[in-house]
């Protein structure tokens, strides 16, 4: 840690926390004073396994670390470890420095390898989670958008998933989650979701939905977490329409927009394979199913459409940026990713300079694909099944699944879904804007249009 640290005492030298890897930035004569991350860190076998065993404390699993983290002062608070202490700041620097070097987590030498990874990324969550704290502000902050950040930490009761979180929000959005061990989590959450829509006037709790036991519209956590996160909107920021009818049933405003009528295929993220090549492919075996083509690779229509459906739209092509600067590595063009495909088909490809199309399958809550009625490609949860229905809401940036009930009009809530037909706001909006194209403003999280000759519009 010392040996990194000070590598890192260039004032150049800047730890991008947005996309948790290191960012070197310019000198003001233009100039660049960059690490060489090429090789490997000159670091020891016992000074790797002493950072695995660094990794490893208990103390980054906590629960309520999470909360102390992002409360603290960031530049002056200390972590120690036995006699030595460090800045958090410097120490967070240091330890993602020898986290993101290509070599850090393939040491032949670790004593367990799978679980020093998954320590690695709870500590980066936590790292970072400070400054997105600082970023995002407590103003703009709801514990619908932070709870998938606990799913990382330990905790004895469920409930305290919530609780921990009452810390980063204003004064009178903690004062709506008061804490009482007398109720069930799912009576805590439903009271939650219900201040949660009378304050913000939308529907985002329902992006977290896992679980179809009623009240289907709360989140289970005793279930995986995640949140859906697009840059689209379905509802085409919209206000909520909703009211609480009675205890666990709440009534909504949308519009039905397809239906699912055919098999669900999982398709796991790169992260749940040990291999490389394991996960080309199921990737390249759920893409022929779906497609019931062999050679689907040949059809650019038909890669695109496989693209759009793994990137959840969020493309170099739909976005802003590109009239503005480089794509960013978070972002590819469909041109890429056909390019990238073909080459998974050759075998040319097996390295993870070109591991796969970004993918945002991360969230726990829409790891399937389907094609619907209509006949879209659909990323949709994986307990979705034949009859259910896609809908938009009033208030909800996502596209939602529901499941009909014998009781007319009423409906289990499945999850979240990405629907490329429908994320735009094409269910309210129509989807007729006479040459004009939706992009989206990655930066400024908000719908653009765009024409040939013309200025950008927002």
């Amino acid at each position: 840690m010392r040996w990194v640290r000070n590598q890192l005492t260039s004032p150049a030298i800047d730890i991008s926390y947005t996309g948790v890897a290191p960012k070197f930035a310019p000198t003001k004569d233009g100039s660049r004073q960059e690490i060489d991350c090429k090789g490997p860190l000159p670091l020891a076998q016992d000074q790797w396994l002493a950072f695995e065993q660094l990794s490893a404390v208990d103390w980054f699993r906590r629960l309520w670390t999470f909360q102390e983290i992002v409360l603290a002062n960031q530049e002056t608070s200390i972590v120690r470890l036995g006699d030595d202490e460090m800045l958090w700041n410097r120490f967070i620097e240091a330890t993602l420095f020898i986290c993101f070097n290509k070599w850090s987590a393939s040491q032949p030498f670790f004593v367990d390898l799978a679980r020093h990874t998954i320590n690695i990324k709870v500590f980066c969550n936590k790292a970072v989670s400070g400054r997105n704290a600082e970023l995002i502000g407590r103003d703009n902050t709801d514990w619908a958008f932070l709870l998938p950040a606990t799913k990382l930490y330990d905790c004895s009761d469920s409930r305290d998933k919530l609780y921990a979180l009452r810390g980063f929000l204003e004064p009178d959005t903690a004062r709506s989650i008061p804490v009482d061990y007398t109720k069930s989590a799912r009576q805590i959450l439903a009271s939650a979701c219900v201040s949660h829509l009378k304050q913000r006037r939308n529907l985002q709790f329902l992006e977290l939905c896992n679980s179809t036991i009623s009240p289907s519209w709360v989140v289970d956590l005793q279930n995986p977490l995640g949140l859906l996160q697009l840059f689209s909107n379905a509802s085409a920021r919209s206000a909520a329409s909703a009211r609480l009818i009675k205890t666990g049933l709440l009534e909504v405003a949308g519009v039905p927009c397809d239906e699912i009528c055919n098999s669900i295929m999982d398709l796991p993220p790169r992260e749940n394979y040990e291999l490389l090549e394991d996960y080309i492919t199921n990737v390249l075996k759920v893409f022929r199913n779906l497609t019931a083509n062999d050679v689907f690779y040949r059809d650019d229509k038909c890669l695109n459409e496989l693209i759009a459906m793994m990137t959840f739209g969020n493309l170099w092509d739909h976005s802003t940026l590109r009239t503005e600067s480089a794509p960013s590595w978070t972002t590819i063009s469909l041109e890429i990713g056909r390019q990238m495909i073909r080459q998974w088909i050759t075998g040319n490809a097996i390295s993870d300079d070109y591991f796969s199309i970004p993918y945002n399958h991360r969230s726990a809550v829409a790891t399937a694909c389907t094609i619907t009625r209509h006949g879209a490609l659909a990323c949709v949860p994986l307990d979705s099944c034949d009859g259910d229905i896609i809908v938009t809401l009033l208030g909800l940036s996502s596209n939602l699944v529901l499941r009909p009930q014998p009781e007319h009009g009423s409906y289990k809530v499945v999850g979240p879904c990405y629907h490329p037909g429908f994320s735009d706001g094409q269910a309210l909006l129509g989807d007729d804007f006479r040459g004009w194209e939706k992009l989206w403003c990655i930066n400024a999280w908000n719908l653009a249009f765009w024409k040939e000759g013309e200025p950008l519009s927002s």
